[in-house]
């Protein structure tokens, strides 16, 4: 019983993780991604083409 519980809280925070990570991406007004995310997927982008 303990497991499942602990099971379920790590499955929880992890749901939660990523929905604060998601809100944090986006600007809530116009739903776009805001400098950080930009940056994120600039970098990306640079890594794969070197």
């Amino acid at each position: 019983m303990l497991v499942s519980a602990a099971v379920a809280f790590g499955l929880l925070q992890r749901r939660r993780h990523r929905q604060l990570r998601a809100i944090s991406e986006r600007d809530t007004l116009t739903g776009l991604s805001n400098r950080r995310a930009a940056t994120a997927a600039l970098n990306t982008l640079m890594a794969q083409r070197s």
